[in-house]
């Protein structure tokens, strides 16, 4: 009797299961490396829109009458007084709410302030859609990010 060599139809059968649980799990890997870096670009965004207002705002001649609007940027970033964003912090004064347009997204920017202790606390609260692609609308914001910064003014 002569020996053969090669696979039986078991182990053919195993490996075609195999192979495609492998493959489904290589693509759904990638999918959520790819929904996680969207959603961690749209988080740097909001920290950074809300260090440029900090950092624009502390460098006001008057911290009540700043205006962000008249900020000189980027022409990518585009930012509009609005009347939708987030809620002013309890004990806070409200300067103004904007909505700042990054590349065809929203992030919505409430400003507020307080004196303590001698020090003024300037408050930027930013409010962004974690998910979607487009524009998308304040009741459509899911997360949030608030920076709080002091000024002597």
């Amino acid at each position: 009797m002569e020996k053969r060599t090669g696979f039986t139809l078991v182990e053919v059968m195993i490996a075609a299961a195999i192979v495609p649980i492998v493959v489904l799990g290589a693509f759904a890997y990638r999918y959520n490396a790819a929904v996680d870096t969207h959603k961690a670009q749209r988080y740097t965004t909001a920290v950074r829109v809300a260090m440029m207002l900090c950092e624009s705002w502390s460098a006001a001649e008057d911290a009540e009458t700043f205006n962000p609007v008249r900020l000189t940027s980027p022409p990518e970033l585009t930012v509009a007084a609005s009347r939708a964003g987030p809620e002013t912090p309890t004990g806070f004064t409200a300067l103004g709410k904007y909505v700042i347009d990054i590349d065809g997204v929203n992030y919505y920017a409430a400003l507020s302030w307080k004196n303590v202790s001698g020090v003024r606390a300037l408050n930027v609260v930013i409010a962004y859609q974690q998910a979607g692609h487009e524009a998308g609308t304040f009741s459509e914001a899911d997360r949030t990010f608030r920076l709080t910064t002091y000024s002597d003014n």
